[in-house]
């Protein structure tokens, strides 16, 4: 019926811009990564191997953390700018946003635990990872079932953002106690620094929301632009006054991923 439709157009456009961040520069970070783990895992190297793995979850978390913050405070302006709400009831469009913002609370979750996955991959582990998947779809199921009702489909997003949470914490802890330690310590610094940094960024964007009117969608795409570079900048630039080390390589692995332009054949 209506609202079944309804959710489920609000649900697909949430989860198509939620799945941004994490396609850009996961995915992108991965495919640097990834290799660099397999190498290590068939070289017998677990020195190499876990201080990678850690490295690259750091990375991660530098690039996605900041960017579900600045999506949960900016998901109305996302929203709007993006979709001029279109064929959407201003209502549905509210839907949408509460949904994305929600989605955004387990931006990094989702990102860490399909990283960990790679890297149990790396080490020729797929019975570990095919378990975490079921314990990952069985617990998004149950709880999509007990939230639905209530909130209707920010509770699917609710559910995922949770599913995933615990499922990136077992596969982080499976894998940390297989290979002896992951620098828990370590991360677990930086991670706190990346949040700190990343909510005064969320907190400037929120300043900027607020200031300014996006009613319109040239003034949300206007807004979510300027939100966005200030938030994002504040949120870098947190982290490297907190001295979050992995800033260089984010940046050292991004070239890495960016494909090469032959110019020589044109």
């Amino acid at each position: 019926s209506y609202r079944t439709s309804g959710d489920t157009s609000a649900y697909l456009a949430a989860f198509m811009f939620f799945q941004l961040p994490h396609g850009i520069f996961t995915v992108s970070i991965m495919t640097v990564v990834g290799p660099e783990l397999a190498r290590a895992s068939n070289a017998g190297d677990l020195s190499a191997f876990r201080r990678r793995f850690a490295s690259g979850l750091r990375v991660i978390a530098l690039v996605v953390i900041p960017a579900g913050a600045l999506m949960i405070v900016l998901a109305e302006p996302i929203v709007r700018g993006a979709l001029d709400y279109g064929n959407f009831s201003e209502s549905s469009g509210v839907t949408t946003s509460s949904t994305l913002a929600l989605f955004g609370i387990g931006l990094f979750a989702f990102s860490a635990y399909l990283y960990t996955i790679r890297a149990m991959y790396s080490r020729l582990d797929t019975r570990t990872p095919f378990l975490l998947n079921v314990l990952e779809n069985t617990l998004n199921i149950v709880l999509a079932v007990a939230l639905y009702p209530s909130l209707g489909v920010k509770g699917l997003a609710l559910s995922w953002s949770i599913s995933y949470s615990i499922a990136a914490i077992a596969a982080w802890a499976i894998l940390d106690r297989r290979l002896g330690g992951l620098e828990g310590k370590r991360t677990a610094t930086v991670m706190m620094r990346i949040v700190l940094s990343s909510a005064l960024g969320a907190v400037a964007a929120w300043l900027i929301l607020n200031y300014l009117d996006p009613s319109t969608p040239l003034a949300a795409i206007a807004t979510v632009l300027l939100a966005g570079v200030v938030g994002g900048g504040v949120g870098i630039g947190g982290a490297a006054a907190l001295g979050v080390p992995e800033i260089a390589d984010l940046r050292a692995t991004l070239t890495r991923s960016a494909p090469s332009i032959d110019t020589t054949s044109a």
